[in-house]
């Protein structure tokens, strides 16, 4: 559901915010709290998908905690850093859990994660691609094959992606095509993986936005210039631990 749409003000100018799966997404970005939403708000940088979306969202806000019965003690404020002349908002991106991190923490820590769990495994080393810092080549133990491993990140709810991902499968995967994959990890909780070859992905995507155009008289209902795609847990399902479609181990 499109919420809101950030105006020229900021330097996510056209960027659409969305509410699924119970969170807010601001696409190619990742989560934002219902807090944050309206703080941009409280600067005109945004434009609203309806009048009544302001409303609802202010609903979805943390409610105010309730006046204390007595004084609280007094604590020395931690020392904080805030440019001269900045406006002071809140952080553009957070993830909702109990402790809340930025979205390219959450995205360092998958990355990370990956990392070692892949040594663990047997891998003689796993480096990072100087093109992409979501781009990681692993090697096997005798250094006979190698894969390029694109890596997604989530706390709760999807994966965000782009439409723009997505690619139509013709004929049958090339050499190339056989070394690159997807990772995707949940870090909500205890750590779990999906992977699956990226052509497979990228035709995954491709599919499911043609689908969903048909569905909608060939175009999205609400905003037709959005990129935003989504990957949920279910339609990757047949991937979690598939660590053997690496040829590494």
């Amino acid at each position: 559901m499109l919420v809101a749409v950030f105006r020229q003000t900021t330097g996510w100018s056209g960027l659409c915010i969305n509410h699924e799966d119970g969170q807010f997404i601001v696409e190619g970005q990742g989560q934002i709290s219902a807090d944050a939403v309206l703080a941009y708000d409280s600067h005109d940088h945004l434009t609203w998908a309806t009048d009544q979306m302001r409303a609802w969202v202010q609903t979805q806000a943390a409610p105010e905690p309730p006046p204390p019965s007595v004084a609280p003690p007094i604590v020395t404020p931690l020392p904080t850093s805030v440019s001269s002349g900045e406006a002071a908002v809140p952080p553009p991106i957070v993830t909702e859990s109990t402790k809340p991190m930025k979205f390219s923490d959450v995205n360092r820590e998958g990355r990370r994660l990956l990392t070692a769990e892949l040594l663990r495994r047997g891998a003689s080393s796993v480096v990072p691609q100087r093109a992409r810092k979501a781009l990681l080549r692993a090697t096997s133990a005798d250094g006979s094959a190698t894969a390029d491993l694109r890596v997604k990140v989530k706390r709760r709810g999807s994966w965000q992606t782009s439409i723009d991902e997505g690619r139509p499968m013709d004929g049958e995967p090339t050499p190339e095509d056989a070394r690159r994959f997807w990772v995707l990890l949940d870090i909500g909780g205890p750590t779990r993986y999906w992977i699956m070859p990226e052509w497979w992905i990228r035709n995954y995507l491709f599919e499911g936005h043609e689908q969903y155009l048909k569905e909608h008289g060939g175009q999205r209902p609400v905003n037709d210039l959005s990129r935003h795609s989504s990957i949920d847990e279910a339609g990757v399902a047949e991937w979690q631990d598939k660590w053997e479609v690496l040829g590494l181990f």
